[in-house]
């Protein structure tokens, strides 16, 4: 396994971390190393997933970056492609960002990368019912759960984290939010699906589950509704 290391200012893995993608494009294509470790245990692709950068993402898969590497707790790949969305989303970046994780995820499914549940919650933010519907005659479980990764890429998001979609008290409110746990349900109503959320419904998904937190997907569904309509939550 790489070793964890404090990493040159010029290496990609640190330029992508603050997302001097151009800097760390010239790096990488003239040989850098695509799996460098850094001392957060994070890996070039993985700040280029979440920086959003198409172009850095495509250029380490093509010079051999680990796709399956994960975080330090356990965050893969999709995660922080995910992670990315949420946050260019969050901060008002472009739709081009948005695409650019979105054909992330895409190049991820192809080569057989991404769970069940990961491909549901996927298919859950792009509104396709139908292949969540295939998903779950294949066998998945409408109770199924995929983890709400935050990715945190401290110090670059030190006072502003990046936004979890996830249910969060007003007590918890300004603070880094762990993730939750949540069921495809809890998914579909942070998402703001609520048609799927009914259709998950119809097809078993258990209303009264909780996440890590004691939320029910009833409690996800008032508080998305609600935010979705422009009330105080």
């Amino acid at each position: 396994m790489p070793r964890q290391h404090q990493p040159d200012d010029s290496a990609p893995v640190r330029l992508l971390r603050y997302g001097r993608v151009k800097e760390a494009l010239v790096r990488i294509q003239a040989g850098s190393d695509p799996n460098e470790v850094d001392e957060d245990f994070h890996t070039p692709i993985l700040y280029a997933a979440v920086q959003g950068s198409w172009a850095a993402f495509e250029a380490l898969a093509g010079r051999g970056a680990d796709l399956t590497w994960r975080g330090r707790d356990g965050e893969s790949l999709f995660d922080y492609a995910f992670a990315g969305m949420a946050r260019a989303n969050w901060r008002n970046w472009s739709q081009r960002q948005i695409r650019e994780c979105r054909k992330m995820i895409e190049f991820l499914a192809e080569r057989g990368l991404l769970t069940p549940a990961q491909q549901a919650v996927t298919a859950l933010a792009r509104n396709r019912w139908k292949e969540v519907k295939a998903l779950l005659q294949d066998g998945l479980s409408p109770d199924a759960t995929q983890p709400d990764w935050h990715c945190e890429i401290a110090p670059l998001d030190q006072e502003q984290r990046i936004a979890s979609t996830f249910l969060r008290s007003k007590a918890h409110k300004n603070s880094p939010t762990p993730r939750s746990n949540p069921t495809l349900l809890m998914w579909a109503a942070a998402l703001s699906r609520f048609d799927l959320y009914q259709s998950l419904v119809a097809c078993g998904a258990d209303e009264s589950r909780t996440d890590a937190f004691g939320h029910t997907a009833k409690d996800y569904l008032d508080f998305y509704r609600r935010k979705h309509s422009g009330q105080e939550v």
